[in-house]
């Protein structure tokens, strides 16, 4: 496929709508099944951005939450809407910005439940920006959010490896955690019991955490790329109930990418096409003389090629006879 091609067949505005209030939905749910908690622990090592810049007592103020809240909700309504769609993702983004921070400064667990959510969110909204306010996004949009996606997921894997080395693949941290927090039934009895089952598995995790960027960044490969993982997150919110909708959700629209941008090339005849010009040289442009596919063809020039064409090829077959 061409690389001009990623800024051809854009995805409709349908599914931008659709991915931005699909992660909205996500959010929410994750902030109505984990209510807000606001710790008295001493923050010494911030683990937010915002948080290295605003006084501490901001992190305990429930009107800051409440804040996020309503210019997060407020920023999706306006995104949705022709004409206010720039003003409203950049108050989106602004409001989550917030949500994530504050949560990450009192509860841990949000850090990993809110960063794709945001990211996501950021890449399309600016992108909106770029565009004008359009919510039909060119295929590049999309490239960038997978890539963005997947570098979320290559830094976890990079932590892994760095704190823990390839042992974290053992299986060992698996079989813990099924200990502490799954409640017992055969497959947590059976994977505790089965030490080479939870290695293999977790084994698999590192490597397809570690390599994330590169798997959801390049099109052949994002689809096994993306099922992989929401099977990872799928089976851990079965066994201890973790919960990242937003994940889930943001790797079955990654899926749908691939689809939607392949049928419209296909559709568009364009799918393997070369970066040349259908009607002119290499650059694409039409050179003096040339025809377009679709100009009309006078009869008496039709019939001049078709003689010239005739000759031709008796003077060949000649040739080869002599």
């Amino acid at each position: 496929m061409a690389i001009r091609n990623l800024n051809r067949n854009p995805v409709p505005a349908f599914f931008t709508r659709f991915v931005v209030l699909g992660v909205s939905v996500s959010v929410q749910l994750t902030l109505v099944l984990q209510p807000l908690t606001i710790s008295d622990a001493p923050r010494e090592n911030h683990l937010s951005v915002i948080g290295l810049l605003a006084p501490e007592a901001m992190w305990t103020e429930p009107s800051v939450f409440v804040l996020g809240v309503v210019a997060f909700l407020g920023g999706i309504a306006l995104w949705m809407l022709p004409g206010r769609a720039t003003v409203g993702a950049i108050l989106a983004v602004i409001g989550l910005g917030l949500l994530v921070s504050f949560r990450v400064e009192n509860l841990l667990y949000a850090q990993h439940q809110l960063f794709q959510p945001f990211t996501v969110l950021a890449v399309l909204a600016a992108a909106t920006a770029m565009q004008r306010g359009s919510l039909e996004l060119p295929a590049w949009v999309w490239t960038a959010v997978a890539v963005s996606v997947g570098w979320g997921y290559t830094l976890a894997g990079g932590e892994k490896l760095v704190t823990s080395g390839p042992a974290w693949g053992d299986g060992t941290a698996l079989r813990v955690w099924l200990r502490a927090f799954a409640d017992e039934n055969p497959v947590t009895d059976w994977l505790v019991a089965t030490p080479w089952v939870a290695a293999v598995g977790m084994s698999t995790v590192l490597v397809v955490e570690t390599t994330a960027v590169i798997g959801l960044g390049f099109r052949l490969t994002r689809v096994p790329y993306a099922l992989a993982l929401l099977s990872f997150h799928l089976v851990l919110e079965w066994l201890i109930g973790l919960l990242f909708f937003g994940n889930e959700f943001i790797l079955i629209a990654l899926v749908s990418t691939v689809l939607l941008t392949t049928a419209s090339e296909v559709e568009g005849g364009s799918g393997l096409e070369l970066d040349v010009g259908f009607d002119g040289g290499a650059d694409g442009r039409q050179r003096p003389g040339d025809r377009a596919a679709d100009d009309p063809v006078d009869p008496a020039e039709h019939d001049q090629l078709e003689g010239q064409h005739s000759r031709g090829g008796r003077d060949d077959q000649r040739r080869r006879q002599g």
